[in-house]
């Protein structure tokens, strides 16, 4: 369908294209990357959520030290979701970072 070579307006320099096999071979090698970066990004953003939920799940149990009212604080009841979902997000998150990250490892071996 596409000509191998091009000649220039000059008519005197011919310029070689690639062929579409060789232009997705090169895509092909270089495909393993997208999942390893993509999956460094998943550990990197999980591992913040878990550093977040576990401080703010210490400041507001440090809060409530100071109070007068201290059932909320031995009995942990009752519970605050916020800092437990963003450590549970943060696991699955590097969880899936992970296993993306060592899909594009494999594809980069194997490739």
């Amino acid at each position: 369908m596409f000509p191998d070579t091009v000649e220039g307006r000059a008519g005197s320099k011919q310029v070689h294209l690639n062929s579409l096999e060789e232009v997705q071979q090169g895509m092909a090698s270089q495909g393993w990357l997208i999942p390893v970066v993509v999956g460094g990004v998943f550990v990197i953003l999980g591992l913040v959520s878990v550093i977040w939920g576990r401080r703010e799940e210490k400041r507001y149990y440090d809060s409530l030290v100071t109070r007068d009212d201290l059932r909320e604080f031995v009995a942990h009841w009752p519970g605050r979701p916020q800092p437990g979902a963003l450590k549970v997000g943060g696991w699955i998150a590097v969880a899936v970072g992970v296993v993306m990250a060592i899909i594009g490892g494999v594809l980069g071996l194997r490739g």
